[in-house]
């Protein structure tokens, strides 16, 4: 569990921080007209904060689901994927596994 509240801050807090720290930075560098700055770059951070949110929550499901499959051979390759390129990797992993194999503890329904 400890590993798991590292990755949460390294991803998600961290980066809002920093953020912080740059609207602080680009506020006071600004000189004459740092409200509208400051609405602008708002209106972005409240636009892309929950963007983000929604991508790595996509990206984190598809892990998940990857690393829960059982008897999936390209394991390996696909868990590679996701973490190299991981918003392109969890689409693709969408479209082309998660959407047309059964999942772990899913019946097969068999033809009779």
């Amino acid at each position: 569990m400890g590993a798991l509240k590292i990755f949460l801050f390294i991803f998600l807090v961290l980066p809002l921080i920093l953020v912080g720290i740059l609207f602080l930075f680009v506020i006071t560098s600004l000189g004459p007209f740092p409200i509208a700055a400051s609405l602008a770059f708002v209106s972005l951070f409240l636009i892309l904060i929950p963007i983000g949110i929604g991508v790595f929550g996509f990206w984190l499901w598809m892990l998940i689901d990857l690393l829960q499959r059982d008897n999936f051979q390209d394991k390996l390759l696909w868990a590679v994927v996701l973490l190299l390129i991981p918003f392109i990797g969890a689409i693709l992993y969408y479209f082309i596994v998660y959407s047309k194999l059964p999942r772990k503890g899913t019946q097969l329904s068999s033809k009779k």
